[in-house]
């Protein structure tokens, strides 16, 4: 896993999506719980991706926890 050079600042939504997707919860989960679209779930995880530079869910999750953005220790 590649790491990341620069800073990435992530939003709010964002790091609730990451802290919910960590949680085991499902895109229509996360959604119901933020009171938003499994759409805007799925975007608001692409755009997670893209500022990591990653193509897929398992990437950006290992991406997260290489570069010691999230702790799993805390789920």
């Amino acid at each position: 896993m590649k790491k990341i050079t620069k800073q990435i600042k992530l939003t709010e939504r964002e790091v609730q999506v990451i802290d919910l997707i960590l949680s085991d919860k499902t895109t229509k989960e996360i959604g119901a719980l933020l009171s938003i679209s499994p759409r805007t779930v799925e975007s608001t995880k692409c755009n997670i991706m893209i500022k990591l530079g990653v193509n897929t869910s398992v990437g950006m999750i290992l991406s997260l926890l290489d570069n010691k953005l999230f702790n799993l220790k805390d789920y």
